[in-house]
């Protein structure tokens, strides 16, 4: 089974908010992140990217500055192999 790892973006540097993952829901503005191990969190924000080789979520915190919008708007490119 794969985990995955989140991390928030903020001001250009990724942080790890939480580990082993096994769901996520997405509600209007808001990213329901549960693992088996610890306490459902809510985070107000936007996923900008998934590394499904390297089980990593990328989130941007709602209402970012312009800056970290266009990178996550240039960092949306993914490659899928299949």
């Amino acid at each position: 089974m794969c985990q995955a790892k989140i991390f928030l973006l903020e001001n250009g540097q990724e942080k790890e908010i939480m580990k082993d993952v096994v769901e996520i829901d997405i509600k209007e503005d808001e990213i329901v992140l549960k693992s088996f191990f610890a306490e459902p969190k809510t985070i107000k924000g936007e996923i900008v990217s998934i590394d499904f080789l390297k089980s990593k979520v990328t989130i941007k915190p709602k209402g970012g500055s312009p800056n970290e919008r266009n990178r996550a708007e240039t960092s949306k490119a993914t490659t899928c192999m299949g």
